[in-house]
């Protein structure tokens, strides 16, 4: 059967109400649906996450797990005093230790001398393009002439 040939049994065919009973059973239902709130933003958020970790949701949340698991460990072994009094010491010394290796760098690696420009060369100019018989001609005559 061609597609338009349905069209056209679907155009001929008549409508049906749908039965009163069905109807009301079917607004029943749907009207008691009330949504709560937050239960519609974790899903809606669910739903863009779910999205997001789609080509692999295991791999993500593997990785995920192994960098909390990292921060944790990071946090806890950090020893705050003597991350705050070394810090507090080490400010000023910055650039002054900056300039020395400045230095130092600049006596391993002198700069090298700036070589001057080269002279441009001028290209010599072509002989014109003319068949090589008549440049034996033209140089035969020279030696009659002569």
């Amino acid at each position: 059967m061609n597609s338009d040939d349905f069209d056209q049994r679907l155009t001929r065919q008549p409508l049906r109400p749908v039965p009163a009973a069905w109807r009301d059973e079917l607004l029943a239902r749907a009207g008691g649906i009330q949504p709560s709130t937050p239960l519609f933003q974790l899903s809606t958020f669910n739903f863009q996450l779910r999205q997001w970790l789609w080509p692999c949701p295991q791999a993500w949340a593997a990785l995920a797990a192994v960098w909390v698991l990292l921060l944790a460990v990071n946090f806890s072994t950090r020893d705050r005093s003597a991350t705050n009094t070394a810090s507090a010491n080490a400010l000023p010394v910055m650039p002054y230790a900056w300039r020395e290796q400045q230095k130092f760098l600049a006596e391993l690696f002198p700069p090298e001398p700036i070589a001057p420009p080269r002279p441009r060369v001028q290209p010599t100019p072509a002989l014109p393009a003319t068949p090589r018989s008549e440049l034996r001609f033209i140089a035969r005559r020279e030696e009659e002439i002569a």
